[in-house]
């Protein structure tokens, strides 16, 4: 699996607190060993079938779009 973050999905990372930036490198982590992960809660969007959402914390979450997904 390769996996690239956008211009904007950096610039908003950048942006987070040090301690969201923690969060967010820990479930990255996780969701490379594991991308099914309970912990992770990944959900499919329903306004867009090739997008996920994946928990970071509880109040910020990760969208990943699935290249050739329909």
């Amino acid at each position: 699996m390769t996996s690239c973050g956008t211009p904007d999905f950096w610039r908003l990372y950048h942006a987070l607190s040090p301690e969201a930036k923690t969060a967010a490198r820990k479930a990255y982590q996780k969701f490379r060993q594991n991308p099914g992960h309970p912990s992770l809660h990944v959900e499919r969007l329903e306004f867009d079938r090739r997008a996920w959402a994946v928990r970071i914390t509880l109040n910020y979450r990760a969208v990943a779009l699935r290249e050739g997904a329909s």
